[in-house]
C-alpha cells in the first residue's frame, strides 16, 4: 500500500498480485462553508452569560466536598 498519485489522482494505492494498481482511498478538497446561522456567536454569548454564576457555584461545590 502506498499514498500517491496514479494520473493525476491522489490517494491510498495498493499494488494487486497482477501487478495493477487498486484505489483504495481518494483525495477530496476540502468543502467550504459559510456561516449562516450564527452559532459561534450565539455560543459566545451564552457562555459569557452563564459561565461566572456555573464557575462560582463549581468551585464553591468544590471547596465544601474537598478532604483536607
Amino acid at each position: 500500500m502506498f499514498v500517491g498519485k496514479v494520473h493525476g489522482h491522489g490517494g491510498f494505492w495498493e499494488r494487486t498480485k497482477a501487478g495493477g494498481l487498486k484505489v483504495l482511498a481518494t483525495f477530496a478538497r476540502s468543502a467550504q462553508y459559510k456561516p449562516r446561522f450564527g452559532f459561534q456567536e450565539r455560543g459566545a454569548r451564552v457562555a459569557q452569560a452563564s459561565f461566572p454564576a456555573a464557575f462560582r457555584e463549581a468551585l464553591e461545590r468544590a471547596l465544601t466536598t474537598a478532604k483536607r
